[in-house]
């Protein structure tokens, strides 16, 4: 059962994400941003190393596209992007250096988050296989993952 999120922000969540991977990871140096898209993260003059938390859009859940009977109410799937973000130059034409240095990174935000239950009216926090590969370019290496949270909306109609 999902219950409605009392939320007046749709994209609550975001804060919520942020402060979960500030509180619950541990990696030197840490940050984290927040980015409108993923096309913004890879082209902006880059931080890292980081977690981008990025919204990715949001699905009908269930069946009938999650829509009550009545019509006033529809549960969705709110989709998040976690992407790591980490640059190291050594061994640059492999990435090799960089992929060992995201691996504990996106360790530690799959910990923090799967399963983690953000607030009242949301589902628990699982993850979604379907995030866009990872990309390297010129020692920069990002790992998107993808979080699906589930809540209903409801109408005043």
């Amino acid at each position: 059962m999902t219950a409605t999120s009392n939320a007046a922000d749709y994209l609550a969540l975001e804060d919520l994400i942020v402060a979960r991977l500030q509180a619950e990871t541990a990696m030197p140096d840490r940050q984290v941003l927040t980015a409108p898209d993923i096309e913004e993260v890879e082209e902006q003059q880059q931080t890292t190393p980081a977690y981008h938390v990025i919204y990715a859009g949001d699905r009908a859940a269930g069946g009938a596209r999650g829509v009550a009977a009545n019509a006033r109410a529809q549960v969705v799937e709110q989709l998040w992007l976690v992407v790591v973000a980490v640059k190291n130059v050594r061994k640059v034409r492999r990435g090799k250096a960089a992929r060992e240095d995201a691996g504990p990174w996106v360790t530690e935000a799959i910990a923090a988050l799967q399963g983690w239950k953000p607030a009242s009216g949301y589902s628990h926090v699982q993850r979604d296989l379907s995030a866009p590969p990872a990309a390297y370019q010129a020692g920069y290496f990002y790992v998107p993952t993808l979080w699906a949270v589930t809540f209903s909306t409801v109408g005043t109609g």
